[in-house]
């Protein structure tokens, strides 16, 4: 229903778990069709990042992304409006797996 609201296309992948954590991580490791997989998981950096559960639950799926080889894209802020033009810059960190950046 939200990708005809919004006129999409695309393919929907449904997941019922007990946390954000737990439901991430099988969508990680149940998306695609066939060959046609997602390389890349974005996110949006936790609002109240200090509270241990926050925190937890976003190393969490960051970890489990890491184990899957799969690229992080944290987006901080809001997410802007589809239509919404926005000025500015983005500031990309290639960090490599040996910890180095």
């Amino acid at each position: 229903e939200g990708l005809n609201t919004h006129k999409l296309e695309g393919f929907i992948q449904v997941t019922c778990e007990e946390s954000i954590p737990k439901g991430t991580t099988t969508l990680l490791q149940t998306a695609g069709l066939g060959g046609l997989k997602p390389n890349t998981i974005l996110m949006g950096w936790p609002e109240h990042w200090k509270t241990k559960n926050s925190y937890e639950n976003f190393s969490r799926v960051v970890r489990c992304a890491n184990v899957l080889n799969q690229s992080v894209l944290v987006a901080r802020g809001a997410f802007p409006k589809r239509k919404e033009k926005l000025a500015g810059s983005i500031d990309l960190w290639w960090v490599v797996h040996d910890g180095g950046m």
